[in-house]
């Protein structure tokens, strides 16, 4: 029996459900979402197994913990509180501000749009007099929600390793860089630039969790 362990890079497929009402929200299976009416028209949205590092923090805390020790193969699912889920509601950050913040950044507010404002993402709550009530909790917080979940595979190979950390640090698709692998020396060639200043850190973080890689971006 092979059975995951922190650190471990694995191949997974999962549906994510509210617990109360069984309401998928997130799932790795085209056929759910297209069933659950998920699907939009985000075309970097891609479905399929996903491979994660454990322990990285690439899934909500609560099903990560519980990867530990699964076997491979084999389905599991798991209820998760809120706490190790998506946090516990915060009132404190329910804001009420003059509709005119909105409308001169060329925001027109209605009950249920979700908007990136002041660095932060909300959801309009109500829009009366003047004003709107934005919830920036996360649109699941305070909610238990239930995972089902297979481990397909432990991943062994560095240049997978290296694609996977690629696609959770920059969104990056394949296309959007080559990779280079000679032994334990991986190349990076980023087809879309990003800062100078993000590339150290980047290399750290993937060395730390690929032990023994060197990484260099051309």
């Amino acid at each position: 029996m092979v059975s995951v362990k922190e650190k471990d890079f694995v191949e997974i497929d999962y549906t994510g459900k509210i617990k109360d009402s069984g309401k998928v929200f997130d799932t790795t299976q085209e056929a759910v979402a297209k069933k659950e009416g998920l699907l939009s028209n985000d075309t970097h949205h891609h479905f399929g197994p996903m491979v994660v590092a454990v322990g990285s923090h690439q899934l909500v805390e609560g099903l990560e913990k519980q990867i530990i020790g699964k076997e491979v193969g084999k389905e599991f699912t798991v209820d998760i509180r809120p706490r190790e889920a998506f946090g516990e509601r915060n009132s404190e950050v329910v804001k009420v501000i003059p509709i005119t913040n909105l409308t001169k950044e060329k925001i027109h507010p209605f009950p249920g749009l979700q908007l990136d404002f002041g660095g932060k993402t909300g959801t309009v709550k109500t829009v009366s007099g003047g004003r709107v009530t934005i919830d920036f909790n996360h649109p699941l917080a305070g909610k238990e929600v239930s995972y089902t979940a297979i481990v397909l595979k432990i991943v062994e190979d560095v240049e997978e390793k290296v694609n996977a950390l690629l696609f959770s640090m920059l969104h990056a698709h394949k296309g959007d860089y080559e990779v280079k692998v000679e032994d334990k020396n991986v190349s990076i060639k980023l087809n879309n630039p990003i800062p100078d200043q993000l590339k150290p850190l980047l290399k750290q973080q993937m060395e730390m969790l690929v032990p023994g890689i060197t990484v260099s971006f051309n």
